[in-house]
């Protein structure tokens, strides 16, 4: 099932699968799209290196 072969590809390291039908695409791209908590925690190293790198004059960052 398509659905299986996405996960376990996720689950090794892939980040994406070719589609051969238009039904397909739904589930490929839940599949492989992060979860809204996984960019919120990305959006938030962003912030804070930007902050250290151009208020405290430094080129590394504590995220917690």
């Amino acid at each position: 099932e398509l659905a299986v072969e996405c996960r376990q590809g996720r689950e090794i390291g892939f980040t994406g699968k070719q589609a051969i039908h238009p039904n397909q695409i739904e589930i490929i791209q839940s599949s492989f799209s992060p979860a809204e908590k996984d960019v919120a925690f990305a959006s938030q190293v962003v912030a804070s290196y930007e902050k250290a790198i151009s208020v405290d004059g430094k080129g590394a960052c504590v995220v917690e």
